[in-house]
């Protein structure tokens, strides 16, 4: 389950992070952003069938957020929000 194996990884200081704040691509941000996810907290209250079950959510996007999530402590944090196109 991610919220479990992630919990250890980022600790509650993160609980708080907004998503727009990791570096995801645009899919995927904007797909978890559309599930009404949009802290780092809320997305730990996700298991993995529920995120499975957001439309646009597949596997390359679960693959992303792992890797973004497991670099939290260290990079996975962008220093400032993404540019609007």
């Amino acid at each position: 389950m991610i919220r479990l194996a992630l919990w250890r990884v980022i600790g509650a200081m993160h609980q708080e992070l907004p998503i727009d704040r990791l570096d995801l691509s645009t899919r995927t941000r904007h797909t978890l952003l559309r599930a009404r996810i949009y802290t780092v907290g809320e997305l730990l209250e996700w298991d993995d069938q529920e995120l499975n079950l957001i439309s646009g959510f597949g596997a390359q996007s679960f693959a992303e957020l792992r890797q973004v999530m497991a670099r939290l402590p260290s990079s996975g944090v962008r220093s400032h929000p993404p540019v609007s196109a």
